[in-house]
């Protein structure tokens, strides 16, 4: 038995690895199928030459290197415009930022020059009417000259300015002071004062207050390109001056008006960054138009900046003529290009195609295809080395079919010869683990089919025991099942008779009940008796008190009668009559007494015997009620065992047909072993057949 299992284990491996090699198989099937497929497909489709994909890949290269090189070159060049443009705007603006500077320092030596004109004149009255003088030649909308407390000068002038920014500039830096642009009346107006002083001495401020449109006037002068424009604003953002002098009069901020209007975005961000000392050249788009802005600040004003601004397209230009012409030079290096990537993707196209068309071949199966090549490049060695692959692949078949044709004959001990390369080893592995699992299979079939033959005797020979066997268990099933039905009958009759008997054993439990509560009644009537009883016996009791009592009257009154003499012996008589009727009923009484004394007695022993009557019946009672609940349970095991007794026969028969199915089986087992043996045999002549390793 442990051979068998070891056999059957071995079996158990055996068959996992040909269920395995099966599962190889079925995929390297799908494989070949799917790659067939492929290769048709990729026939069918129009194919796409080597010397194209070549030519067009060189041509790809060269347009990529050149389209690089032109971009690159743009970028360049116009990085380098870009660059020079701003720079040049910068500087621009630089110089149109100090022509402003100069302008307004002309205005503050103008300035200047008055108030060393009007210093001359000490009185304050007269200095007045030189101001009012100078303001009527010169135009400005005022005037004035304040002394160090900004009291300004006139006769009866109380006018002070000592509070105004202008004054407290002055007077704080010792410099002139520009204010920023207000507007009155629809005026811009400007503040320009300058301070004045005696050896050192702060001594006040002259100052005028002017027009500021001049301002526009210079920045018109300073745009650059035909749509360039000029503007300068404040420190606040506000506009102090521009070609528009609507601006100016309105006070426009362009930040300001960037919060609602989102295309002054860009513009208002670059006046803010200017503002914060970024005065560099920006380049932004504004309305379509590509704008170039430089700004610089104006020295001697409250952090004015000046902004120039041009339409960059105007200055580009050269850079869109040189676009124009690297993109002519590249075009034609791209069609030179292709020409030479043709000619040199054809030369290498056409042995490639040759080793296309023989591996196309050997893939479809044809390995005697012939496989030629000249030269000593990659090609060539492209060549040699798929003739040794056909080789090689020759030889493998060759070595495959022998090994095949052999098995075929059921030759076992073929062994591979041919040394197999690198993968294909394991193609060698597989044929030697094939032919080795043939050997040990067979080896273990032969000693399978002798243990086979052997057991299948010994399976014959048990057989034919379990036949006889099972024949005999049939005969005394039947016997046991004849015993079975007298003992279910003798147990349904003895349940019956327990029933009968329970039935009396409950009538007479009923009768002694009655019997039971009769005595009842009868010891009942008997306390009832002896209640009458002692009442009698009390009334006897009175009546001898009575008698007694009558006596002792009967004696008084014979007594009296005596007294009396001749007249009381009448009452004399009468009194002797009562004293005898009284002794008569005394003694009457007393045996009255004596007979009921007598009764009572008897009345207590009977109640005595009726209550130990009593007592027995309800004893009685007890144990025939116990016997009647024996008798029941009794009658319910009676009944059980006969429904158990029944069960048990039906069971047996049950048995009883088993045993009948058991003999046939085991006959029809007999004639399955002995066939058996016959196909053990057979298995053990086709065995023979195979020869295998010793």
């Amino acid at each position: 038995m442990r051979m068998m299992g070891k056999t059957a284990a071995k079996k158990t491996d055996k068959l996992a690895v040909q269920q395995e090699a099966k599962a190889e198989k079925k995929k390297d099937r799908q494989l070949a199928r799917q790659n067939k497929k492929s290769r048709g497909g990729s026939g069918d489709r129009k194919r796409v030459s080597i010397g194209l994909k070549l030519g067009l890949a060189i041509c790809a290269c060269v347009l990529v290197v050149a389209g690089v090189l032109g971009v690159i070159s743009m970028l360049a060049l116009s990085e380098s415009t870009r660059n020079a443009l701003g720079k040049n705007m910068e500087d621009a603006a630089i110089i149109s930022a100090n022509v402003v500077s100069e302008k307004l320092n002309d205005l503050i030596s103008d300035m200047e020059y008055i108030s060393a004109d009007v210093n001359k004149i000490a009185s304050k009255e007269l200095k007045r009417v030189k101001i009012d003088l100078i303001l009527e030649e010169e135009g400005f909308e005022a005037l004035g000259m304040a002394d160090e407390t900004g009291l300004l000068a006139g006769k009866g002038e109380t006018t002070n300015v000592s509070g105004e920014e202008f004054f407290i500039r002055c007077k704080e830096t010792g410099k002139p002071f520009i204010s920023d642009i207000t507007v009155s009346n629809g005026k811009a107006l400007v503040t320009v004062a300058v301070p004045y002083f005696e050896n050192e001495t702060f001594m006040g401020v002259m100052f005028s207050v002017q027009r500021a449109e001049f301002l526009s006037d210079v920045i018109s002068t300073l745009r650059m390109g035909e749509s360039g424009s000029a503007y300068i604003v404040d420190s606040y953002g506000n506009i102090v001056a521009h070609d528009n002098i609507s601006l100016v009069r309105s006070q426009y901020n362009p930040i300001i008006a960037a919060e609602t209007d989102r295309s002054m975005a860009q513009f208002a961000d670059m006046i803010q960054k200017a503002l914060q000392g970024d005065y560099s050249a920006k380049f932004f788009n504004n309305n379509d138009t590509d704008l170039v802005t430089a700004s610089a600040k104006i020295s001697g004003t409250k952090d004015w900046v000046l902004f120039l601004s041009a339409d960059s397209n105007e200055y580009t230009s050269i850079l869109r003529t040189s676009i124009v012409i690297v993109s002519g030079a590249t075009a034609a290096l791209l069609v030179f290009a292709f020409i030479i990537a043709s000619i040199i993707a054809n030369s290498l196209a056409k042995p490639i195609r040759k080793l296309e068309e023989a591996a196309r071949q050997m893939a479809d199966g044809d390995l005697s295809v012939n496989i030629s090549s000249k030269g000593r490049d990659e090609v060539a060695q492209l060549a040699q080395s798929m003739r040794n692959m056909q080789a090689n692949l020759l030889l493998y078949v060759s070595e495959i079919r022998r090994c095949l044709s052999a098995l075929a004959k059921g030759d076992l001990t073929v062994s591979v010869e041919t040394e197999f390369k690198g993968d294909f080893n394991e193609i060698r592995d597989s044929i030697e683990t094939i032919i080795n699992s043939l050997n040990e299979s067979i080896s273990e079939v032969k000693v399978a089919a002798e243990q086979i033959a052997a057991s299948s005797e010994q399976v014959a020979s048990g057989a034919q025991t379990l036949a006889s066997g099972t024949a005999e268990q049939a005969s005394t099933i039947e016997e046991i099942s004849a015993m079975i039905q007298e003992i279910e009958s003798e147990a349904t009759k003895t349940a019956e008779n327990t029933v009968m008997a329970e039935k009396k054993t409950r009538e007479a439990v009923e009768e002694i009940e009655a019997c039971n509560r009769d005595m009842s009644s009868l010891s009942d009537a008997m306390d009832e008796i002896s209640r009458a009883t002692n009442d009698i016996s009390k009334i006897i009791k009175t009546i001898e008190d009575i008698a007694f009592q009558t006596n002792i009257l009967a004696l008084n009154a014979a007594v009296e009668a005596a007294r009396a003499g001749e007249a009381g012996k009448g009452f004399a008589v009468v009194a002797d009559e009562v004293r005898n009727l009284a002794s008569k009923s005394a003694e009457a009484a007393k045996n009255t007494t004596l007979l009921i004394d007598s009764t009572v007695n008897a009345v207590l022993n009977g109640t005595t015997i009726t209550d130990k009557t009593a007592t027995s019946l309800g004893k009685v009672v007890a144990n025939v009620k116990e016997m009647d609940e024996i008798i029941r349970e009794i009658a319910v095991a009676a009944e059980g065992q006969a429904r158990s007794v029944e069960q048990v026969n039906s069971g047996v028969e049950q048995i009883s047909a088993v045993v009948q199915t058991n003999s046939a089986t085991s006959e029809q087992s007999a004639a399955s072993s002995e066939e058996m043996m016959t196909y053990a045999q057979n298995l053990k002549k086709l065995t023979e057949y195979f020869k295998i390793r010793s």
